[in-house]
Parts: structure tokens; C-alpha cells; sequence
């Protein structure tokens, strides 16, 4: 049997995309809980009765955008196929998730001041840090079964993937189209992939 949503996670949930639509839109710096509520055609007291402040509303946003994203990462790494494969496939959930959800990190880097928001910032770095460990499982994997150099720089090559995976979506943010998106990333890991032999 389906679990109920309540009013109030319904009310939570409207918060939460309107803010996504705000930041995607229009970047952090614009973002308001007085906006957010207007949004939601709710006062701006009825905003903080769920989100403390607009950190909280942020902090909220990322570990909502990213559900279900770590779960896609942990069965990828799970597949039978080899590394250079699982490393694309990687990649390519990576950025159809955030697309598909509207949501992309690199505007909360670029514009919030982490300094003054430290739960925004070990948010990020703890969505980093997991696809970071996939992305190392990865690689010794492929280390071990000879299809990777054994003197790979696991840490190197993880920079590299990231580099491709960050450049993605500073593309879409400044085009605002996904137009080739996909295939120039498949292109750009497959050409990193190859140095790693």
C-alpha cells in the first residue's frame, strides 16, 4: 500500500521545487524565503514554520534533488561490465539525474558564500565525497582486472572525471540546453578513459 503524503510534506515538497525553480532560474543570491512563499502563494511566516532559514531550505534542496542518485551509483558499481564501461555509465547517470531533476550544484557553488553557509557546504562535499568513492571503486577495479595501468593515480583520474562531469554542467548552466549534452560527455570520458590504460 502507498504511503500517505501528508498536507504538510505535500507543503514541504511545493517549498522545495519552488526554491529548485528559483535557484535554476534565477541563481542563489535571488533566492528568498518572502520569493519562495510568493512562489507557493503562502506568506513568508509560513515558509520558516519548515525551514529554519534559507541555508536550512538550501541544505534541504541538495539531499531532496539527490534521492535516489546515490542508489543509481551503488548499482552501477554493482554491474558486471568492466570499468571503462561503468565509468561512462557514471558519468552519464550523474548528469541525466540532475538534469532530470532541474537541479544543478555548480549554481550553489558559484554563488553561495559557502564561508557563511557551512551545512550547504558539507552537503556538497558529502554528495562529492560519495561519487568520489564510487569513482575509486572503480578505478582499483580496474587496476585489478589489468583493463587500468597499475600505476594509475586513482586520485588523478577521479580530478580528471570530475573535471569532464563539472564542465557538463557549467555548459548547461550558461546554455541552458542539453542539445549534445550527453554524447560530448560520453566523448570526453571515453578520451580520459583512454589514458588510464
Amino acid at each position: 500500500m502507498p504511503r500517505k503524503i501528508s498536507p504538510d510534506q505535500n507543503r514541504k515538497m511545493e517549498i522545495l521545487l519552488a526554491a529548485r525553480n528559483l535557484v535554476f532560474s534565477e541563481g542563489v543570491t535571488r533566492l528568498t524565503m518572502r520569493r519562495v512563499g510568493e512562489a507557493v502563494d503562502i506568506s513568508e511566516p509560513a515558509v520558516y514554520r519548515h525551514f529554519q532559514n534559507k541555508e536550512d531550505l538550501l541544505r534541504a534542496l541538495i539531499n531532496f534533488m539527490f534521492e535516489g542518485w546515490e542508489e543509481k551509483l551503488v548499482a552501477l558499481k554493482n554491474e558486471s561490465k568492466p570499468a571503462s564501461e561503468k565509468l561512462i555509465k557514471l558519468g552519464k547517470i550523474h548528469l541525466s539525474h540532475l538534469i532530470d531533476h532541474q537541479f544543478n550544484p555548480v549554481l550553489l557553488l558559484s554563488e553561495a558564500n559557502i564561508a557563511d553557509q557551512p551545512t550547504i557546504n558539507a552537503t556538497l562535499i558529502d554528495k562529492s565525497d560519495r561519487i568520489a568513492a564510487v569513482m575509486t571503486s572503480i578505478l582499483k577495479e580496474g587496476i585489478d582486472s589489468g583493463e587500468f595501468s597499475d600505476n594509475l593515480n586513482i586520485r588523478s583520474a577521479s580530478l580528471a572525471i570530475f573535471g569532464v562531469l563539472q564542465g557538463s554542467l557549467i555548459r548547461w548552466t550558461l546554455s541552458r540546453s542539453t542539445k549534445g549534452l550527453s554524447s560530448d560527455l560520453e566523448g570526453a570520458l571515453k578520451l580520459i578513459i583512454k589514458g588510464f590504460s
